[in-house]
């Protein structure tokens, strides 16, 4: 029983830890490993702001390829995120994508 009741909890703490924003992509930075941060506008407020798809997660080259067609035709995307996490090999934190849909 005790099990049922915590996974309980981690399932309903995973889902209460995404949230969604729309916005335009504002800045995209490409860093040396490969790694993509971008910036929102309207900006978030959480983490430092700033959004991380890190070259080593699952899906990185599909996200990355709806984030360069959105910046070129100007488009809004939708994300759903799972709150912070660090960027590979630099650390700090950055909004996790978990979900990104081009409006």
């Amino acid at each position: 029983m005790k099990i049922r009741i915590f996974i309980f909890l981690v399932i309903v703490f995973e889902i209460s830890n995404v949230f969604a924003q729309t916005g335009k992509i504002v800045k995209l930075e490409i860093w040396e490993n490969g790694n993509v941060a971008f910036l929102l506008d309207p900006q978030l407020t959480t983490c430092n702001g700033q959004l991380i798809l890190n070259k080593s997660s699952p899906g990185f080259k599909t996200q990355y390829a709806a984030i360069l067609l959105a910046k070129a035709l100007d488009r809004p995307v939708r994300l759903y995120l799972g709150g912070c996490k660090p960027a590979d090999e630099y650390g700090d934190s950055y909004n996790f994508i978990r979900y990104l849909y081009l409006d």
